[in-house]
């Protein structure tokens, strides 16, 4: 375990992976959560800051598992700012669903939005969703959790 040996290891290793071709970096980033790569990459360097706000790459969001304080901050940081690269959305819960159709509407500027998943949504929520919804002329795929029990015999 010499000292000088493993920081040479690891400048090495952190040169290799910078290293790589654009196409290779944004292969790792698929496997990675959009939110794990911001923290991770954005303030590593120029190159990556670039590759993660400049780039024209769709990008999928997933807020599982997220708290609400954690959220606001990804909402104005990350989704907001690349609200126009964003082709798929799942929203994991109430707040999340809350603020991202809450005024100003800007769900009607996710303008590569294909699929949206939307778990544990309130009943009340679906008739104003559905509105801002008709503006997204690329959106094919809507799946819908309800947090609550449907009576079939009410009228969406």
């Amino acid at each position: 375990n010499n000292p000088i040996n493993t920081s040479y290891n690891n400048k090495l290793m952190k040169s290799v992976f910078e290293h790589l071709s654009n196409e290779i970096i944004f292969e790792v980033f698929e496997y990675l959560d959009l939110y794990h790569v911001y923290y991770g990459f954005f303030s590593l360097n120029k190159r990556f800051k670039y590759l993660l706000v400049d780039s024209n790459i769709l990008i999928k969001i997933n807020t599982l598992a997220i708290s609400k304080s954690k959220f606001e901050h990804y909402y104005q940081n990350i989704i907001n700012p690349n609200k126009n690269r964003i082709n798929i959305l799942r929203l994991s819960n109430q707040f999340t669903v809350d603020i991202v159709f809450s005024p100003p509407h800007i769900i009607s500027e996710f303008i590569q939005l294909e699929k949206l998943i939307l778990d544990n949504i309130n009943m009340n929520n679906l008739y104003e969703i559905f509105q801002e919804l008709m503006s997204l002329f690329n959106l094919r795929s809507l799946t819908l959790n309800i947090a609550e029990y449907v009576d079939s015999s009410i009228d969406l």
